[in-house]
């Protein structure tokens, strides 16, 4: 574009007048005050300074020189709006920074229209701050203007807004007890794509997941609900909630139980905790009668070998429960038994037979040991005993004989009986009257002793066996 320089200098003849352009092109000199135009070229994009001086001198010689400052705006303005793949689409709201992506030259003056009826800005230079948030989805056509006041240029982007989605989840209790299941039922809508954080270093990908809490405390849930795009783009929101997970009981116990037990065993149990309330016992025996119990402490009689595990669920006031178990292990104990060839003997010595009859349906050898009034006189299989009883004592004496059948743990059951020594009867009687006139009724008195059987005989003839008879 030509630029037109108008000399104002007075008309002081003779004069000359010089003109230098800064450009590089040839001085111009004039004898008059005529208008000068001369053309610059700007073809570096940006706005370039020329300095053009004029020279004035007289006829004495005297000379005056003056610089002007002239700024040539580029023929050609170069507007380009780049966006990046991160903020050519977003969800509502979506704010995009446009500081980086307006990449135009040759501007002093830029026109952005952000094409949703939003006010149009305008900068001076391109590395303005430029953002701006588009609320509502859609597609935006923005227009950046660059003009230099010689050309004017527009470039556009389409800027796509998605909707936001809604996230939201149920849990199906505020409350529950560790290492106890919990349901979470997803409201959001069923295509979008779920992530959930249970809080405890675990996650999920399914829609509807369960979840087991094996520690107490408070667990913040989060859900991620992300939709996808067609293009690659997508919008994610999450929702939070919280869940008390509630401690459980201590539910070990204690029992009377060694590593081996001889049965029949009577187990005793009780519970150790001291947050349960109430226990709940199986002792895995269900073949027998009060194979359960409730209680904080119980029993129960073993009668058969095996090996038996005891489960204990112990509750707390919560309703939380936890189960402890152990394994109680039973031995068949031998099961004593004896016959004796007499168990009541006539006299003071007598001698007497005991056959052993102890039954075991277990493995290993049965020991013996044979006891008369708890002192051990045997430890054969059978006995054969002379009794005699103690001078001075009093009849009929009773002995009591023991048998101990004992297998090779240490099991063991006592079988009891006893032999009785009965004194030899004596029998006296009295004839209170021994005549009379017929029908006569005779009169006897009976002074036998240590007897309780009586025979009464008559000319050799049994005619009774009462103790007194009367005839």
């Amino acid at each position: 574009k030509n630029l037109v320089i108008k000399n104002l200098n007075s008309r002081a003849l003779p004069a000359t007048y010089t003109f230098n352009f800064g450009d590089g092109s040839p001085l111009e000199v004039y004898n008059d005050t005529r208008d000068v135009t001369h053309v610059y070229q700007n073809n570096t994009g940006t706005v370039k300074l020329f300095y053009v001086t004029i020279t004035t001198r007289n006829e004495c010689g005297e000379s005056i020189s003056r610089p002007y400052e002239i700024r040539v705006q580029p023929q050609t303005v170069f507007s380009k709006l780049v966006l990046d793949a991160t903020q050519s689409f977003g969800c509502s709201p979506f704010t995009v920074d446009f500081t980086l992506t307006n990449q135009s030259t040759g501007g002093n003056l830029y026109t952005w229209n952000f094409g949703d009826g939003s006010p149009v800005r305008q900068t001076r230079t391109v590395n303005e701050n430029i953002t701006h948030t588009f609320v509502a989805p859609g597609d935006y056509i923005v227009t950046l203007t660059a003009t230099n006041g010689c050309s004017t240029v527009s470039s556009t982007e389409t800027i796509t807004v998605y909707p936001q989605i809604n996230t939201a989840f149920r849990i199906n209790t505020p409350q529950e007890c560790v290492n106890k299941e919990v349901s979470f039922t997803n409201l959001s809508d069923p295509q979008f794509t779920s992530l959930w954080d249970f809080g405890d270093g675990t996650t999920s990908t399914e829609i509807n997941p369960t979840h087991t809490y094996n520690t107490p405390g408070t667990k913040t849930i989060t859900l991620r609900s992300t939709r996808i795009y067609p293009n690659g783009g997508s919008c994610s929101t999450i929702a939070v909630r919280t869940i008390e997970i509630l401690a459980a009981p201590v539910a070990t116990f204690t029992t009377n139980s060694g590593s081996l037990n001889c049965g029949p065993f009577a187990l005793q149990v009780r519970a150790n905790g001291t947050n349960a309330v109430n226990v709940e016992w199986n002792f895995g025996d269900p073949s027998s009668s009060g194979n359960t119990a409730v209680g904080l402490s119980a029993s129960h009689t073993y009668t058969t070998a095996g090996d038996y595990v005891v489960t204990s669920r112990a509750y707390n006031s919560q309703g939380c429960s936890n189960v402890s178990t152990q394994i109680i292990r039973v031995t068949e104990s031998p099961t004593a038994n004896f016959s004796a060839s007499a168990d009541n003997v006539c006299g003071t010595i007598g001698n007497v037979s005991f056959r052993n009859e102890t039954t075991f349906g277990g493995s290993g050898t049965v020991t013996y040991r044979w006891l008369v009034n708890n002192v051990q006189v045997a430890t054969s299989t059978d006995l054969n005993y002379n009794f005699t009883v103690p001078n001075g004592a009093t009849m009929p004496y009773i002995f009591t004989v023991k048998l101990e059948a004992s297998n090779i743990v240490g099991c063991k059951t006592v079988q009891e009986k006893t032999v009785q020594f009965n004194p030899f009867p004596r029998a006296v009687f009295n004839v209170v009257q021994g005549r009379g006139c017929a029908p006569f009724t005779l009169q006897i008195e009976n002074q036998s002793t240590n007897a309780d059987q009586y025979e009464w005989y008559l000319d050799g003839t049994l005619v009774s066996t009462l103790r007194s008879p009367n005839n």
